[in-house]
């Protein structure tokens, strides 16, 4: 057979693929990566799906941008060594026509291994830089192929980069690879999509008819597969309007069964699509538990085959655990019913509560022995399990496993009960725990240590009652049932963790701080490894964010819950309470660092797991914050939907707190918006949820929730032009705020007394000056704009008292919403009203803000704006305010 280099498949091994409807650019993974950026060797390995492909391309495309000459080859079954050396000769020849490489040795009797040596030897005398791309690695199936790929990369001269991608493990020396800084390598959990990725891959293929809600629930689903996503994108795509999620999904769904059903079970062998489906009734896979299951010992071997073979198997790192992908278990799971006998299924259940019993693995265990109808055994396994399930959080997970339990057999099992108990603290069952709890510590048998757990489940009930004073008094109780020693571990632990939240909303968040860095120390000091996401971990770091958060210190907030958050979720997924209750405080953050999109991704598709098991401050601050994004989007029904709603839930669950919270931030949306009669109508309202707040909870939150009466009383005064009387009720609130140590507050009010003290005709410069300088300090960038437009009105007379290099508003990033007042230039193509216009317009602020701003209706700024487009011919107020810096009308970005 002929080697020649002109040979029709050559050319085809060296195009590279076209880049697909739904690839994206993944500017994380480029080349100019900190982690990639100096490696010289580039590996890919994951399963079928992740977009390697769509990577090496990308990288193709940034390299030939450098002016890098970048040669494709894509790899397979029927190259042996010759061949391969043949065919990367020719890929290099036909990226870079002018590289003088000699002709093709090609023929089988030639020594690959010496073409080798001399191609390299080329490449390294050309003295330009090359990239080598080689996609599908792991069909190479000669020895002397494979062999001589090792050596090509263990070789590669200085101006040679290589990226390799492969579906399993790339055979190179190990004591090359091992600490090589030049080698990267990155693997399936480095290339899953992150939640931005998939919303900017929907964005293109659907524009607007996506919102943010599905894509996190089609992101949740696939997990950031590629292929999953890309299935049900086709899946939805087909014929199916933008409508409701739950259709869109369901569709979705459909696209990854079929794709399950033909392009992967109907390609399997019997014995592997069997064994497939009895290891899709478990929820993880192990080697010896496959054996266990099947009864075989080669099922082992079967199942690495699998899983190096199929997209829908994935290994944990550093483990023999392999996880399947939800999609394909729930497709499997349904065709094991159908396929397998009742025995069967009796069997494979039986088998799995053994291996998993004896590996302390007792959830599982119990879910297996009630399916294999051991009930007994299952209430056993249940009772060992789900009461720290329920401490860390796992609600739906133990509720599911409650609901199978008959009420007799669970009330008669107090760990049960306080399982149960646990899951219900949350939400609309709160009353239900509280009775429970109740009941069984009206139990004169009670054992002491039942007894300790039963009250601190009581504290957690109260807590998510909003029920501050009867939580000061449970956490006194607990600590009396210590009289001779010290509390356990980790009973002390969550004894600091539920005081410091306590010392938060009594106004000390530094002393809150202080013990929970105290009890983290403790905690991960005692274990750093196993116990890293243990509950009291978790809720420790919230408080530490959350505090920050408290007082106002927005960007220290973010870095303390930033990092945790991440952890958490890889290890909880995004839906679970502790994950969405330490991203629902790090979106208020993002939300005054003036990154409303980033807030808003945090925020998506998990209002409604807040809104049933968030406690009470975080449902209120996740409500408040969704509702200032939409309003910041310019969805004004939808802003006020949101705090009606969080109205709603204040009433229904009894927290007149919250419903304080949402009525404060009604009247402050619509004081800005000069409302008068709105702010008139719901002051009452927020005077009866003060009352009924502070009977709940006079001894400890009183001075809090003062606070926030006095400010929906000096927004509603300010609606209505009583300028002097909201000054008195601001005046109250500077003492209260600084009490509580409540830095937003404070800066808020602080902004408002220079308002109206602009407005009764006062010099409020000097307060002004020194409160944005204390918000820039704080990281509150969006304060002002958040307090009321009608303070941009006082930058301009500001600036000449303000000292150079000193920001009459906090300094931002170029791409942030709302910029520093911008001088336009005097011209005579705009009219003065038209310069103040396109002035605020740069700001990035919309028609309503601009005309608040600027004291005209909204229809005359439309009617300005249309001018502005004409005059400087734009298409957008985008392009308008980049036509306006061409022309020196604007001065450039920083």
């Amino acid at each position: 057979m002929s080697y020649r280099l002109t040979e029709p498949e050559f050319v085809l091994k060296s195009t590279p693929p076209r880049a697909g409807k739904l690839v994206v650019s993944r500017d994380r993974l480029g080349l100019n990566a900190p982690f990639i950026r100096n490696g010289q060797v580039l590996l890919l390995q994951a399963p079928a799906g992740f977009g390697k492909t769509a990577l090496l391309a990308q990288w193709r495309r940034q390299w030939l941008q450098r002016g890098v000459s970048a040669a494709w080859l894509t790899l397979d079954e029927h190259d042996d060594g010759m061949r391969l050396i043949s065919a990367v000769r020719y890929a290099v020849r036909t990226a870079s026509p002018k590289l003088s490489l000699p002709v093709d040795e090609a023929g089988p009797a030639k020594d690959a291994m010496g073409a080798a040596t001399r191609c390299l030897a080329e490449v390294a005398s050309m003295a330009v830089p090359l990239a080598l791309i080689l996609d599908d690695v792991h069909t190479l199936q000669d020895p002397d192929a494979r062999s001589l790929l090792a050596y090509i990369v263990c070789n590669a001269p200085a101006n040679l980069t290589l990226a390799l991608a492969s579906r399993t493990r790339i055979e190179l020396p190990a004591a090359k690879r091992a600490g090589n800084t030049a080698w990267i390598t990155l693997d399936a959990d480095t290339l899953r999509m992150t939640s931005k990725e998939t919303t900017a891959a929907l964005s293109m293929r659907f524009g607007k008819s996506v919102d943010k809600d599905l894509a996190a629930r089609l992101h949740e689903t696939s997990e950031g597969w590629a292929l999953g996503l890309q299935l049900m994108s086709s899946s939805i795509e087909q014929g199916t309007t933008a409508g409701l999620a739950l259709k869109l999904a369901e569709r979705a769904a459909q696209g990854v069964e079929q794709y399950f059903t033909e392009f992967l079970l109907n390609r399997l062998s019997p014995a592997a699509a069997d064994l497939l489906l009895r290891i899709s009734l478990v929820d993880i896979i192990h080697p010896g538990l496959c054996i266990a299951l099947t009864g075989r010992p080669e099922s082992a071997s079967e199942l690495k085959q699998l899983h190096e073979s199929t997209p829908i198997l994935g290994a944990t790192i550093d483990s023999e655990w392999i996880k399947m992908h939800p999609l394909a278990r729930e497709v499997l799971r349904a065709r094991a019913t159908e396929k397998l006998s009742p025995a069967e299924l009796q069997l494979i259940h039986e088998r799995a509560v053994g291996w998993l019993a004896r590996r302390g693995l007792d959830e599982q265990a119990a879910h297996h022995a009630l399916a294999a109808g051991h009930v007994d055994r299952a209430y056993e396994l249940a009772e060992r399990c789900l009461y720290v399930l329920a401490v860390n959080g796992h609600f739906a997970r133990v509720q599911t496993q409650l609901d199978r339990i008959p009420i007799a057999i669970l009330t008669s099992r107090p760990k049960l009960v306080l399982a149960a108990a646990f899951a219900k603290c949350a939400g609309e069952t709160c009353a239900q725990a509280r009775e429970m709890l109740g009941a069984l510590l009206a139990r004169p048998d009670l054992p002491a240590d039942v007894r300790r757990e039963a009250i601190a489940v009581a504290i957690a009930v109260e807590f998510n009652a909003d029920n501050f004073d009867r939580v000061a008094a449970l956490i006194a109780e607990l600590k009396k049932t210590y009289p001779d020693s010290r509390p356990a571990s980790d009973r002390r632990i969550f004894i600091q963790n539920q005081d410091s939240y306590l010392l938060l909303f009594l106004g000390s968040p530094h002393l809150a701080r202080h013990r929970c860095d105290a009890a983290l120390r403790e905690d991960l000091a005692r274990d750093p490894d196993s116990r890293k996401f243990r509950r009291t971990y978790i809720v420790g770091s919230y408080i530490v964010g959350l505090s920050y958060l408290w007082e106002g210190q927005a960007k220290l907030a973010a870095d303390a819950l930033s990092l945790v958050s991440q952890d958490v979720q890889r290890q909880l997924k995004r839906r679970h309470k502790h994950s969405t209750m330490l991203d629902v405080t790090l979106a208020a953050a993002m939300w005054d660092l003036d990154r409303p999109e980033a807030a808003a991704s945090l925020l998506a598709d998990r209002l409604d797991v807040l809104s049933t098991e968030g406690l009470p401050d975080a449902v209120a601050r996740g409500f408040i914050t969704a509702s200032r994004i939409a309003g910041w989007e310019g969805h004004d029904a939808k802003q006020l939907q949101l705090l009606d709603y969080l109205c709603t839930l204040g009433e229904a669950r009894q927290w007149p707190r919250v419903t304080l919270e949402a009525l404060s931030e009604l009247i402050a949306v619509h004081a800005r918006a000069g409302h008068v009669k709105s702010c008139a109508g719901l002051l009452p309202r927020a005077m009866a949820a003060h009352a009924a707040a502070m009977l709940q909870n006079l001894a400890t939150l009183a001075p809090l929730l003062d606070l926030r009466l006095q400010m929906c009383r000096a927004y509603e005064c300010i609606a209505s032009q009583e300028f002097r009387q909201a000054q008195r009720h601001l005046e109250a609130i500077a003492p209260l705020a600084a009490a509580l140590r409540r830095g937003r507050e404070d800066v808020e009010c602080k902004l408002l007394q220079s308002l109206v003290m602009h407005l009764l005709g006062k010099d409020a410069r000097e307060l002004l000056s020194e409160t944005t300088h204390l918000a820039d300090v704080l990281g509150l960038k969006r304060i002002a704009i958040d307090t009321h437009p009608r303070l941009l009105s006082l930058l301009p007379p500001l600036q000449p008292a303000v000292q150079a290099g000193d920001a009459p508003f906090p300094r931002r990033d170029p791409a942030s919403e709302v910029r520093r007042e911008t001088t336009v230039a005097p011209t005579e193509l705009l009219t003065p009203k038209e310069r103040e216009i396109l002035g605020l317009m740069s700001q990035g602020l919309q028609n309503k803000e601009i005309a608040t701003a600027s004291g005209v209706g909204q229809e005359t700024v439309k009617w300005h704006v249309k001018n502005l487009f004409a005059k400087l011919g734009a298409a957008n107020r985008r392009h308008a305010v980049a036509r306006a810096r061409m022309f020196g009308l604007l001065a450039a970005e920083d």
